[in-house]
């Protein structure tokens, strides 16, 4: 297995790149409440 630095930035000081893997998508529900957590609950279903 090989390391591998998942970043955010187009470069890393201290280090080369040396291949690009793709993009890294992702999301997150946000909230303040229990509603809110009801909520996020009901839309990731």
């Amino acid at each position: 297995m090989r390391n591998v630095i998942v970043v955010t930035s187009p470069g890393i000081p201290g280090y080369r790149v040396v291949e690009v893997l793709g993009i890294v998508t992702g999301s997150s529900v946000r909230t303040r409440g229990m509603g809110g957590r009801l909520m996020a609950g009901v839309e990731a279903m």
